[in-house]
């Protein structure tokens, strides 16, 4: 869902909400891109090997280009190079701890009610809900954003990504990588 951006607060709807705060956030050519991604997606379903495998990808992509990230965040997003280093390295530990114990609790993986618990443990069970639309934010234009895409993926949900419009160069730099 689209939590508190598209007016579901404690689980109920607020239409006035929707209606006044969507608009801003997500012009005509997002739905429309979500539109597409929809119809795209309807009937693929990627496995857990090749989801695992291409978030690796990702992940050695993101470590090939860790100084070129690390410099754009400085002169981009106004970082100290000590935060642009620690915001980068988040990036490959997302998709590590993604990979590892977060994609056990797929459907993909396995059926969540054959999961190892104790008999006070929930049973859970991802699944993919459909397209996923990530917006970043300014302040952490790589973690945030990527922090939504990851799971995402690893769901096997396509993503339409929107980064910060401030950091130009660092959205292009992760679309490379994202490719």
């Amino acid at each position: 869902g689209m939590g508190g951006l598209g007016g579901y607060y404690g689980g109920e709807y607020d239409e006035i909400v929707a209606r006044n705060l969507v608009p801003v956030i997500y012009d005509a050519s997002h739905l429309e891109g979500l539109a597409r991604a929809a119809r795209a997606w309807a009937g693929v379903r990627p496995t857990s090997a090749q989801t695992r495998e291409r978030l690796d990808r990702l992940a050695l992509a993101i470590t090939a280009q860790r100084a070129s990230a690390i410099d754009l965040l400085v002169r981009e997003a106004g970082k100290v190079r000590a935060d642009a280093e620690t915001e980068v390295d988040l990036l490959t530990r997302k998709i590590a701890l993604t990979t590892g114990a977060g994609l056990l609790r797929t459907p993909l993986a396995a059926d969540p009610r054959t999961l190892p618990r104790t008999f006070s443990e929930p049973v859970i069970g991802w699944r993919p809900r459909g397209v996923a639309l990530c917006v970043g934010p300014f302040n952490f234009p790589l973690h945030l954003l990527h922090g939504l895409v990851v799971p995402a993926l690893a769901m096997g949900c396509p993503v339409i990504a929107k980064p910060s419009e401030r950091c130009p160069a660092l959205a292009l730099w992760y679309r490379d990588r994202l490719r």
